[in-house]
């Protein structure tokens, strides 16, 4: 009982002195720096965090606070974090062209820290001299396009051939010809670890939680999904997650009769119908590369882009972008915008 009291006094006292800190730079700063950009108005301590829980999925919710506020840019607080969404193309340029030396870090998250073995990839690292390493070895080691140039060709026949020939699962499939348990276990894994991610969690927003409770189970949920996909993991990984884009593709251009026949007569004219498509024969195929375009316009991957982090406070769009903002590019705004 102790303990329990001394842990919220010890909290209640650190919540206070960030509000009197954060309170008394805003209001000395006010007068010198551009506006917030508009959103939803955030609670003492804990800003949004209650409606966000109220509401999910919260890429819907955010998609819907931006339609009502008619706005492309969106400040979200969290904790001490400011959360910035964009969905205007011409303002994401800015945050990733005009001003890319400021937002090139990633946030510190639980999920990032677990997905890439304690920030040993580059992806979901935040900047460090151990990222402008690894980063280097992989243009020069890794990313030539000479040296990978056979590898992509083969690449692409085999997953042409898997596609229209067959499928290929973990283990053994089910009787009837479908996925087996090893296979559904383990896209099963896949899409928790998709959808949890850089997700929401409290503890990303609050990083003294961390360490007292995992809020929601969301670090327990990941653990387990993480050592299960890489118990099943291998090569196929890309190819099925290749397959499933193909299928919304597919869907979308079976109700529009007349772009599937236009797909189809190039792919008769350009190739013909004795042999299979290959890489060199893309650059005559624009038609089906814009279908391929307009399925991932219309049915992303997910909903945001992986998050950038403001290292220094600055200004984007007339807006005041706080150090340590994380911003998010809305993939199915930015695909759905008209400009």
């Amino acid at each position: 009982m102790i303990i329990f009291i001394l842990f919220v006094i010890t909290t209640s006292t650190f919540l206070l002195t960030w509000y009197t800190h954060s309170h008394s730079q805003s209001h000395s700063h006010s007068h010198s720096r551009p506006p917030l950009p508009p959103g939803p108005k955030p609670l003492p301590y804990v800003g949004s965090f209650i409606t966000m829980l109220q509401n999910k999925p919260v890429f819907r919710w955010v998609c819907k606070m931006m339609d009502e506020m008619d706005t492309n840019i969106l400040c979200i607080r969290l904790g001490n974090t400011h959360v910035i969404v964009v969905s205007d193309p011409k303002i994401a340029c800015q945050f990733l062209k005009d001003k890319d030396e400021i937002f090139s870090s990633r946030p510190d998250c639980m999920s990032s820290y677990l997905t890439s073995d304690g920030y040993t990839t580059t992806v979901l690292v935040p900047s460090s001299d151990h990222w402008k390493k690894m980063r280097k070895i992989l243009s020069v080691e890794v990313l030539s396009s000479t040296r990978h140039k056979t590898i992509v060709q083969q690449y692409s026949s085999n997953v042409t051939r898997k596609i229209i020939f067959g499928s290929r699962y973990f283990g053994k499939g089910s009787v009837d010809g479908g996925p087996g348990e090893e296979e559904i276990e383990h896209v099963d894994s896949l899409l928790i670890i998709l959808s949890y991610v850089y997700s929401f969690c409290v503890t990303d927003y609050f990083p003294f939680l961390r360490w007292i409770t995992d809020f929601d189970e969301h670090e327990k949920i990941m653990r387990n999904a993480i050592r299960t996909a890489r118990k099943h993991q291998d090569r196929l990984i890309d190819e099925r997650i290749q397959q499933w884009k193909d299928e919304w593709a597919m869907a979308e251009m079976m109700n529009q009769p007349r772009i599937l026949d236009r797909a189809i007569h190039e792919l008769d004219s350009v190739i013909g119908k004795d042999r299979l498509v290959q890489e060199s024969d893309l650059a005559n195929l624009n038609y089906i590369k814009a279908c391929v375009k307009e399925g991932f316009r219309l049915h992303p991957v997910a909903p945001f882009n992986l998050p950038h982090m403001a290292m220094v406070s600055t200004s984007v769009a007339g807006y005041f972008i706080p150090k340590g903002s994380h911003v998010l590019l809305s993939r199915v705004g930015l695909g759905r915008n008209p400009e």
